[in-house]
């Protein structure tokens, strides 16, 4: 983005063409949220719903599903390299292993699901609570074998630099699942704080609908895949595909995976336990639902900003690294860092100083009143805090496990892991039910603080890598005029807001005004920042 971080030729344009896709497929997703709120609201029925549709995604995850994002597109470029014949015989073995590993999970979850159910709602869920959550698993644990598929044929699309495909597809699965959600709003029954409102019509169609949205993605793909030139080989010589290696990087990613997915699992049921108890001590049921959905809001910045990117990364680090070139490989981090810093420095205090606003604007409407989106909107002004840092991790590990280093990834998964936990187990013995969320959300974005500097200093002692003056003094510049801008911003608003009436007119103006007042002040600020916006566009567009 300027002289001193030299760019690789098409890695911005790559990124942004890949982002493209995934802005549509996040704004679908977000489609598809705000259309459950809608339909099932954000308490004790959507705790049900999101608990067993999240449950089976974070078991693929901790079981393995990992290890297909992060160890095999190394592999997949060094087969390329050498034979497209020999990357479709490593790219089949893949399939067959994803399909059998979908199939043997999907068994072990339909056998534990009563009890997964019961430990994660805990004594706080009513019988009919764990009965709707058991009966949307019955829909949503199939889903574990598509994503299996999904995860095994994105990779090997990415290795083929065919990353748009797999940015678009989601969109969709969100349609799918909206379309859905239609009549339910509409006809339904549902009362979002009463599990025996929902019939068993509603529970069939949004859980049928669920699962035929994931197998669409996948066989969508699939297909994709095939037109992209890949060519599925029943008989392949195993002998020379470097199993070996990719078995013991797997092991790693696994135990990487593990440590996520436990802190996942973990404060999925903290949050659901609080809001049940919330409930029960006369406070509005706001449990697991509320956190879901705004990590859905700050994982949609991610995702446009960083996975993209990450996923561009990755492909091109495995590459300059296989040709012995580290220099280029740095430059292309440095590069990434600044370009991710442009965008997501400005979203993240937006987020801080507007988000009440902006979740009220999205969320209320049929079954999730103004202060149920209200109070989402302060979870993502928490988590928010820790944007920044999450999204760093995401592109930071990168290079290791393009060298084939998953050692590293695993303790900064530990240090991130333990800390959520530790940090949510805090919120819930010392909070009020009420407030254990926020507290579940602030123990989110300081683990990954604490745990930035650390990859860092790995990064520099295994690689050779070193922060450039430029991304210092970018996001220096960046980080001074966003802390201005959401303060001035964030105080008038709050006492704006006290002013205006409840209408979605004036508080929608209030909103966007909000956005259009903190660019009008972090625009020049950082004008001559290498982290600018300006500065970010020009990349983008070479």
């Amino acid at each position: 983005m300027t002289d001193s971080v030299a760019r690789s030729s098409g890695t911005g344009r790559t990124s942004l063409f890949a982002s493209a896709g995934t802005l549509v497929a996040t704004v679908s997703g977000f489609g598809r949220n705000l259309a459950l709120a809608a339909a099932i609201g954000t308490g004790l029925v959507a705790d049900s719903y999101n608990i067993a549709n999240q449950v089976p995604n974070q078991v693929f995850f901790l079981l393995g599903g990992s290890a297909i994002f992060f160890v095999f597109v190394p592999q997949l470029m060094s087969h390329a390299r050498t034979s497209a014949e020999r990357g479709d015989e490593y790219g089949s073995l893949l399939l067959f292993a994803g399909a059998a590993f979908g199939v043997i999970v999907t068994a072990l979850l339909f056998a534990v699901s009563p009890l997964a159910i019961q430990l994660m709602g805990g004594s706080s869920w009513g019988e009919a609570q764990s009965a709707l959550g058991f009966r949307f698993s019955l829909w949503c644990i199939p889903q574990v074998f598509f994503y299996a598929l999904f995860a095994i044929a994105s990779q090997l699309m990415n290795a083929r630099g065919r990353f748009n495909a797999v940015a678009w597809l989601p969109t969709a699965n969100s349609l799918v699942v909206i379309l859905a959600c239609i009549p339910i709003t509409v006809i339904g029954t549902v009362q979002a704080n009463s599990p025996d409102s929902m019939s068993a019509w509603e529970v069939t169609l949004l859980g049928g609908s669920t699962l035929f949205a994931s197998a669409l993605q996948s066989m969508l793909l699939i297909v994709l895949l095939r037109r992209a030139g890949f060519r599925l080989r029943l008989r392949f010589q195993v002998r020379g595909l470097g199993l070996r290696v990719t078995a013991a990087m797997g092991l790693l990613t696994i135990a990487n995976a593990a440590c996520f997915q436990i802190a996942n699992l973990v404060t999925a049921a903290l949050s659901t336990q609080a809001g049940s108890t919330a409930k029960t001590l006369g406070y509005d049921g706001r449990g697991y639902t509320a956190i879901f959905y705004a990590q859905t809001i700050v994982f949609a910045a991610t995702s446009v900003a960083s996975a993209s990117l990450a996923t561009v990364l990755l492909q091109r680090l495995s590459r300059h690294y296989a040709g012995g070139d580290g220099d280029a490989a740095s430059k292309e981090l440095n590069e990434a860092i600044l370009a991710m810093g442009a965008l997501l420095i400005p979203v993240t205090a937006i987020f801080i100083c507007l988000g009440p606003v902006g979740t009220e604007l999205l969320f209320t409407r049929g079954e999730t009143d103004a202060a149920a989106a209200q109070f989402i909107g302060v979870v993502l002004a928490v988590l928010a805090v820790g944007l920044i840092p999450y999204a760093l991790h995401d592109l930071l590990i990168r290079p290791f496990f393009a060298v084939h280093n998953a050692k590293t990834p695993l303790r900064s998964g530990v240090v991130i892991g333990t800390g959520r936990v530790l940090g949510s187990f805090a919120a819930t013995m010392f909070l009020p039910p009420e407030k254990v969320l926020i507290g579940i959300a602030g123990a989110f974005g300081l683990s990954y603080i604490v745990d930035l500097p650390l990859k860092l200093r790995s990064l520099n002692r295994r690689l050779d890598f070193k922060i450039s003056a430029s991304v210092i003094r970018g996001y220096r510049t960046a980080l001074g005029a966003a802390v201005l801008s959401a303060a001035i911003i964030g105080a008038s608003t709050t006492y704006l807001e006290r002013a205006i009436p409840q209408h979605w007119l004036p508080r929608t103006m209030l909103f966007f005004g909000g956005i259009a007042g903190f660019v009008i002040i972090y625009y020049p600020l950082t004008a001559r920042s290498p982290a600018s916006l300006r500065q970010l566009v020009r990349w983008l567009s070479k």
